[in-house]
C-alpha cells in the first residue's frame, strides 16, 4: 500500500518523527503503539495528508510513485481523537453520505422523504449495526443530541463506511464500555478483511487481540515492526517505560 521512506516531522526544534521507515501492507490491522510524545497521531496526520513531512517521501509500495498530500486526503478515512461531527443533520444522513458522497445534496436543503428511518438501506455488515444498536444511536437521531460516546461510535462506522483506500483510527477504544469495545473490534476486524486499518490505541490487550503488526514508536524512532505472537503485553510495557 504505502511506503514511508526516511520520513520525518519537526516542530520547530522538536523532531516528532525521524527518520521513519516503514512498509504498510495493503490490508490488515496495523498497531501503532508507544508512549505519550512518541509521534503516533503524527504518523496518522502524515498518513491522512494533514500534514506535510519536513524530510522523506511517501510512496506507492507498487510503483514506488510518491504519494502526495492531495492522493492521501482522498484516499484516508480518519477517525480522529476529539468530536469531529457535522451538527443539524441526523445519523442515518451523516451515514448515508459517508456511503455515497453523492448525496450531499442532502446535507444542502433537500432532505429525505418524510418517514421511520433506519438502518437497513446503508446495507451495514453485522459488527457495524451492533455498534450502532449498543450505543443505543437511533437512525433519526440528530448529531446534535449524541453523548460524546455515541458520537465517537457514529465517527467510526462513518469513517468505516467511506469508500476510501485505508482507514486510521486514533484511539477508537476511548471510554467505551467492555461490550462497545468488543464490537467495535470485530468491526475494525471486518474492514481490514479488504483494506488497511491503521489504529493508534491505548488498550494494548483490545488491540493486540486484533492486530497484524505492531508498530512501536518511541520518541519518534521506530523501534521495530512486530508479530503480535510475538509480542507479550510486558515486552510492549518495557517500550514505554524506556521512553
Amino acid at each position: 500500500m504505502l511506503v514511508l521512506d526516511d520520513v520525518g516531522v519537526s516542530f520547530g526544534r522538536r523532531r516528532a518523527l525521524d527518520g521513519l521507515r516503514l512498509e504498510l501492507p495493503e490490508r490488515g490491522v496495523v498497531a501503532v503503539v508507544g508512549p505519550n510524545g512518541a509521534g503516533k497521531s503524527t504518523l496518522l496526520d502524515v498518513l491522512a495528508g494533514f500534514l506535510r513531512e519536513s524530510t522523506g517521501r511517501v510512496l506507492g509500495s507498487r510503483d514506488g510513485l510518491e504519494r502526495g498530500l492531495r492522493w492521501r486526503r482522498q484516499n484516508a478515512a480518519r477517525l480522529h481523537q476529539g468530536r469531529v461531527l457535522p451538527q443539524g443533520v441526523q445519523t442515518f444522513e451523516l451515514l448515508s453520505l459517508a456511503r455515497n458522497p453523492t448525496n450531499a445534496r442532502w446535507m444542502f436543503g433537500t432532505m429525505l422523504p418524510r418517514r421511520v428511518l433506519d438502518y437497513s438501506d446503508l446495507e451495514l455488515a453485522p459488527p457495524f449495526l451492533d455498534v450502532l444498536r449498543l450505543a443505543a444511536v437511533g437512525a433519526d437521531m440528530p448529531l446534535d443530541w449524541l453523548s460524546w460516546g455515541q458520537a465517537r461510535t457514529v465517527a467510526f462506522v462513518t469513517a468505516s463506511l467511506a469508500p476510501k483506500a485505508y482507514v486510521l483510527l486514533d484511539e477508537p477504544f476511548a471510554n467505551l464500555s467492555p461490550a462497545l469495545v468488543e464490537a467495535t473490534s470485530l468491526g475494525i476486524s471486518e474492514l481490514a478483511r479488504e483494506r488497511l486499518v491503521v489504529v493508534v490505541e491505548h488498550d494494548l490487550d483490545a488491540l493486540l487481540g486484533i492486530a497484524n503488526q505492531v508498530v512501536v514508536l518511541v520518541g519518534g524512532r521506530l523501534q521495530g515492526v512486530f508479530a503480535p505472537a510475538a509480542l507479550s503485553r510486558d515486552a510492549l510495557l518495557s517500550f514505554f517505560v524506556s521512553g
